[in-house]
């Protein structure tokens, strides 16, 4: 004999919910590795990369005597690790390209 589906019974509907998040999650995760994909395949891409690592000091020390100050440098490198990770991620091969004309452009200059 079949069950009888109840609506209002929550560990029915849980499994479904559960797979219903993670195809959302998934979707939006690749969503968002297109886009990093799509802006580091072109040089003005990099180039914008490049201006926002430099802007959040990933390159750089972050210690100062201030607090406050050493706090703010922190939080803008965790952005620019975390742009690092994910760009090392989806796409390293435009990654290394970016590096090595940061290097190239610091030669010239």
């Amino acid at each position: 004999m079949q069950q009888e589906h109840n609506p209002f019974d929550a560990a029915e509907a849980e499994p479904a919910r559960q797979e219903k998040s993670e195809g959302r999650k998934r979707r939006k995760r690749e969503e968002w590795a297109d886009a990093i994909r799509f802006v580091m395949s072109d040089r003005r891409g990099r180039r914008f990369v490049l201006g926002i690592l430099e802007e959040s000091a990933v390159f750089n020390a972050v210690f100062r005597e201030s607090h406050a100050a050493m706090s703010l440098l922190e939080g803008k490198r965790q952005v620019g690790l975390f742009l690092i990770d994910e760009a090392g991620r989806e796409c390293p091969k435009e990654f290394l390209r970016l590096l090595t004309e940061q290097r190239t452009n610091a030669r010239s200059e």
